[in-house]
Parts: C-alpha cells; structure tokens; sequence
C-alpha cells in the first residue's frame, strides 16, 4: 500500500514546481509515497519558508540563490553554489552529516537531490578531461561529501523521516546487471596494429615480449573466449549479462568490427540470445552530442543483429548533460548506463537507484531511466586512472556493493569483453561473489 503525504511549496519556488515535481517523483518511486492534496490528514512537509504549523520543513536555498531560468531552461549559478556549500549561516546544500532524525531539516535536501539527479552541476562545467568528460575532482560530492556516499539517498531518507517521524525502508528490492561493452571483438581493433605494436615491444622490451603480444592478439580466440566465460560466470551467480555492441563506425577512435566483421558480429549476438542473456547498443565516441550520428549507428547495428536494441552505455562515458540524455529518449530507448566516474567507484549521480533522466533544456522529466554504473572496470586494469591493488580495489568494490544492497539498490558492474590475465578474472570472480 503506498505511504500517503502532503506537499506545500513556498510562493516564491512555483517557478521551479517541475524540478520540485522531479525530486518528488524519485522519492516516490523509492519509498511507495502518493500525495494528496493539501488539507488531508496525511502528514504534511512544506519546503522554503514560512511553513504552516505542525509541517514537518526542509529548507530552500538552492532554487532560489544557486541558479538561474531562461530560455534554454535552467543554469546553475557557480559563483553561488560555492557560497552555499560553505554558508554558515542560514540552510546549507549539503549538511555536516545525514541521518539526524529532524523534523525541521537544516539544509536544502530536496535541493540537494535535483542537483545530483538531473547533472544540472555538469552543465557549463569548464573543467574536463582528455575524452571531454566532466571529472569527478569537480562534483560537488568529491568536495563536500564522497562520491562513495549516496547523498542523494540520504538525503531521501532525512525527507522521509522528517514527514513520517520514522525511516521507510524502500519498496523495492535489490537488483544487479553485470554489464559489457565490447569496445573490440576480436583480439585487435584493427588486423596490423597488433604488428606495429610487437614491433614497437621487441625493439624496447625484447622479442619475447613481441611474441607475446602477437599471441594475445591473433591467437587469443577471441570473442569466444571472454563472451564464453562472461556468460557462465554470469549464470554461476544466477545474473544475466548484458554485451553492449557498437555500431558500424569507420572512426580510428571507435572499434570497426560491425563494418569489418558483421557476420561474426550476428554470431556471437545470436550465442548471447541462446543463453539467455541480452544484448544493447554502445554508441560511439562521436555520438553523444550528435543525434543523427548516434541514430545511424543504433540504426545499422540493429540491422546485423535483427534485433531492437533498448539499452546500453556509452562508448569512453563521454556525457553531455544537454544532449546525450535528450538522443537516447527521442529514440525511444528505455535504459542508459553512462553515468559512472572511470577513476573512482561510487556514485555519479548521488543514488544507488535508477531514476528518470531530466532534460535542463526543456525543464521536464524524460522517459529515459538512468541506471548509473556503480562499479567499472577501468579504476582496477588501466593505470592511467590510477589502477590501484588487488587488495585495496576489492575493498573499494566491497564497500559500493553493500552499500547498494542496504538501500535496496540498484547495482551495475562494467567488466569489458577481452581480459586476457588469470589475475583479472580472478578479480572479476571476487567481485561476483559479492553481489
């Protein structure tokens, strides 16, 4: 039965009523709350100032002071934020600590929770890294909180008990994707790169080391051999995995095996179909500000696969807050996987749930359900985010998974296709264990 409650909003915050109504509808979707209309016995929250007596109160400052509304919909206010992350004074956006049992908050939660729901914080970020990606140095989580931390959560779970004198647990269960992008299915991403590269180890490292890469690349068995051990692995911990496919692409900086190989491209995706598992779409690097680019691909791969393809990731995580959401909902797709930080474990996005994407454009909810990827491969094999031991990445690992599963959550790992070492599946058997 869902939990009824009451909502009043301030005069001076109607302006924002759809980024209110965004928050609100993640707290419903969590917890089972209905609301009803102002003057019922359900408890009552009012959010900014002025509340009407017995209200339980969460405080405005975000709207109001950290951004700005024009035609192309919402901004955030930078120089602002910065103050309202540190104000002494008067409500704060992010509180000194969650879980105080209030009934009268002392910080912008619901604030807080549009802010690291819709990405608005990505919006005109000036900072980005080498792929064009906002860094997770710059979220206002890895400042004022942790990224291993779902504040959005939290702060949810204050909103609850300060309307119900009481912490909900939320009304859905557990789940877990275990996810691959297959960024090249063969051993190579192109057929005489691997020689350029032997060549490149046997004049530096010896030719041994030459040899070695030649065998690893041409005579690895590959996509059979890690799409075959992905598949049972996934079904020895009753899960289904999910191989994310690029599209036909002739860009050095894409994979090209749907234009070289789509015959073998339709086998391996027929062998995933039989064993039950499924199959999704993984633009590529050029997609994600560029619709009729992303369309194409999406278009095409679905050609040589024969089947439609609804969810997926995209390729290097490149995310751009006011189009790539807007791409993958005009297109009907139904979930998206991007969201995820590659040299760090946590949460981009502040929550451990998939929630609706938001469009800072047009100031409206989309259809689109972001499923952010908690866990990723890239921060434990790939030194230039930081790889980091054995030890310490099962521990990070540890620590996001149990997490997850205390707030009923929604986990997604990313373990690409085409590991090679005994060390790496090792590693990959671990983290399973854990789920």
């Amino acid at each position: 039965m869902d939990v009824a409650y009451c909502l009043s909003i301030h005069p001076s915050l109607t302006a924002y009523a759809s980024e209110i109504d965004y928050v609100w509808d993640f707290l419903e979707r969590i917890y089972g709350l209905r609301r009803e209309a102002s003057g019922t016995e359900a408890p009552l929250l009012h959010y900014g100032p002025d509340a009407p007596p017995g209200a339980a109160v969460v405080p405005a400052c975000f709207f109001r002071e950290g951004t700005r509304l024009d035609r192309y919909g919402i901004h955030l206010e930078r120089d602002r934020l910065t103050a309202l992350e540190t104000q002494r004074h008067g409500a704060r956006l992010v509180p000194d600590r969650f879980g105080r049992g209030e009934r009268v908050l002392h910080y912008d939660a619901i604030g807080l929770i549009f802010l690291l729901l819709s990405r608005l914080e990505e919006r005109g970020a000036q900072h980005r890294d080498r792929y064009g990606r906002f860094p997770a140095a710059e979220s206002i989580l890895a400042r004022q909180w942790s990224i291993g931390s779902p504040a959005a959560d939290l702060a949810a779970g204050d909103i609850v008990y300060a309307l119900f004198g009481r912490p909900l647990k939320p009304r859905k269960a557990y789940t877990v994707w275990f996810t691959h992008d297959v960024d090249r299915l063969k051993g190579y991403h192109a057929p005489l790169r691997p020689l350029r590269t032997a060549v490149a180890c046997a004049v530096h490292r010896g030719w041994r080391e030459g040899w070695s890469e030649l065998q690893q690349a041409y005579f690895s068995a590959e996509p059979w051999t890690s799409f075959t051990r992905l598949m049972t692995m996934a079904e020895s911990a009753n899960l289904q995995s999910r191989f994310f496919f690029m599209g036909p692409s002739s860009s050095e900086l894409d994979s090209t095996y749907a234009v070289r190989w789509p015959r073998l491209l339709r086998r391996m995706a027929d062998l995933v179909r039989r064993r039950g598992h499924v199959l999704g779409f993984h633009p590529g690097r050029a997609t994600y500000d560029d619709a009729e680019c992303w369309r194409r691909e999406r278009e095409e791969l679905e050609s040589i696969l024969g089947v439609r393809a609804t969810i997926g990731r995209q390729h290097q995580l490149r995310f751009d807050v006011e189009k790539t959401w807007e791409i993958w909902d005009a297109q009907g797709m139904e979930v998206d996987s991007t969201l995820s930080y590659p040299d760090i474990s946590g949460f981009r996005s502040g929550t451990c749930h998939s929630h609706r994407a938001y469009s800072v454009t047009r100031r409206r909810s989309l259809r689109l359900l972001e499923r952010p990827t908690q866990v990723a491969d890239h921060r434990f094999f790939h030194e230039r985010y930081g790889a980091i031991s054995e030890s310490a990445g099962f521990a990070e690992c540890e620590a996001v998974i149990q997490t997850v599963k205390s707030h009923c959550g929604d986990l997604t790992i990313l373990f690409h296709t085409g590991y090679r070492t005994p060390a790496q599946w090792a590693f990959l058997k671990s983290v399973l264990a854990l789920v």
